[in-house]
């Protein structure tokens, strides 16, 4: 699987799913890191190795694409902006 910057994956971290976007691709201490952003009302930001990263099923990607983001994982810290 190709990650690329910019496209919308699947982070998984400590059996959680969520919805989030490739932001950078970096060299850390030898392993490739990928940083994300995520949230639906703020943003927020992680880091995480390939094997934490997965592809939209069919179904996912077409919630993605009709703006359904409810219906995607959400599973990860998310908080309101003040």
């Amino acid at each position: 699987m190709s990650i690329n910057i910019g496209e919308t994956y699947i982070i998984t971290k400590n059996n959680k799913k969520q919805l989030a976007q490739i932001d950078y691709i970096v060299e850390i201490n030898g392993k490739t890191v990928y940083e994300y952003n995520y949230g639906l009302q703020g943003f927020h930001e992680g880091s995480c190795l390939k094997e934490n990263i997965s592809e939209l099923t069919d179904l996912e990607k077409q919630y993605n694409e009709n703006y359904n983001f409810c219906k995607l994982p959400q599973e990860f810290y998310q908080s309101i902006p003040n």
